[in-house]
């Protein structure tokens, strides 16, 4: 059985949560303290962590940062009223989910979470479009997917050469810095005729409104240069469909 843990100081939100999950057959166990969640970690194999960002005690980034060494690939979804939490997709969250339609997105997210597990999809039906004008950073991408099975890998050095290629892709992984191009306006244009796609922004940038914006033109998350390859997967795998 598929175990969530969930990271709420608020009890009328773990009752809500704890029925969404139960109702879906998955075990719940809930604690109030990143401390707390800590220690399950090494005492029970978790599945899915669901936690907000008001904790008390330790910061979000530095738990989201302790989780990753124990456990790189296990995904990480945050619950808040705050969009800025969006940004905490840089430090290794792998959604977001809005306190304000919780119930509706949370049924949704674990489903899609835990149907791609249930039916162990590869990426051999997907086609991504790789934009980025580095030939290396090109090649160390598709091995990444490659190794999952990937197919249908396209490459682009710039968002004039996709568009003119009139392809639509599953999965667009785009660069922000690009030599005459500004890779967030190729984020918008993609959103815009593609409103179902997969959007991730490559970077190599930290800054925190830089990463914010990027979500805001429409990518559904980020992943820093040099591409990890397990952070790489666990996000796509969050957000295929």
């Amino acid at each position: 059985m598929y175990k969530i843990l969930h990271i709420e100081n608020s009890n009328f939100l773990h009752s809500i949560v704890k029925e969404v999950v139960t109702k879906k057959g998955f075990e719940y166990i809930s604690c109030d303290t990143y401390t707390e969640a800590l220690i399950i970690l090494d005492e029970i194999e978790i599945d899915l962590i669901l936690t907000a960002t008001n904790i008390i005690g330790m910061n979000i980034n530095d738990f989201i940062e302790e989780v990753k060494l124990k456990n790189e690939t296990l995904p990480i979804c945050i619950v808040s009223s705050n969009d800025n939490s969006k940004i905490l997709f840089d430090a290794g969250a792998n959604n977001y989910i809005s306190k304000t339609d919780l119930i509706s997105e949370l049924e949704s997210y674990i489903d899609n979470t835990f149907i791609f597990e249930k039916n162990n999809i590869t990426f051999n039906d997907k086609k991504i479009a790789i934009i980025d004008d580095n030939v290396l950073s090109i090649l160390q991408i598709k091995d990444i997917l490659q190794k999952y099975n990937s197919k249908n890998i396209y490459s682009f050095k710039s968002g004039i050469e996709l568009f003119k290629s009139n392809k639509i892709f599953d999965i667009y992984l785009v660069d922000i810095i690009l030599k005459d191009e500004s890779g967030l306006n190729i984020i918008k244009k993609i959103r815009n005729l593609n409103p179902s796609s997969i959007i991730i922004g490559i970077t190599a940038l930290s800054n925190e409104n830089t990463l914010s914006e990027v979500l805001d033109y429409g990518a559904d998350d980020i992943v820093n240069k040099p591409v990890n390859e397990k952070l790489l997967i666990s996000k796509i795998k969050a957000r295929l469909r």
